[in-house]
């Protein structure tokens, strides 16, 4: 079993350090990805890597939220109320490949041997 982490965990980790200029430009990034999916032939390779998308913008938009909130200059995990609130939860957020952590439905996952995206 490989070890994989969810799109949000590895939003959250790339997102470390981040000013909130470099989150807005993430932010933009990740909604034209997310654009992308009318291109999409349908097949469930191309789903998964869909839901990767959506799930990757989503977790750029809450981590701005966050960050014009909790008035952070730069994004830092430890002021993060989301992330103390997973981490009590569920521990950290991993997941055996091809699935989310927490979940028994077929969504993103990525892996750290190939960094895509995965779907049960």
């Amino acid at each position: 079993m490989d070890t994989c982490i969810s799109v949000h965990e590895a939003i959250r980790r790339k997102a470390v350090g981040m000013t909130r200029e470099q989150v807005a430009r993430a932010v933009e990034v990740a909604r034209i990805h997310e654009r992308l999916r009318s291109w999409s032939s349908g097949n469930q390779q191309d789903q998964a890597v869909i839901r990767g998308l959506e799930q990757a913008h989503e977790e750029w938009l809450r981590i701005a939220y966050v960050m014009c909130v909790e008035k952070m200059t730069t994004y830092q995990l430890d002021q993060d109320p989301a992330v103390h609130f997973w981490l009590r939860d569920d521990g950290p957020e991993v997941c055996d490949r091809g699935r989310s952590p927490g979940s028994d439905s077929a969504q993103g996952c990525l892996c750290s041997d190939s960094g895509s995206v995965r779907s049960a």
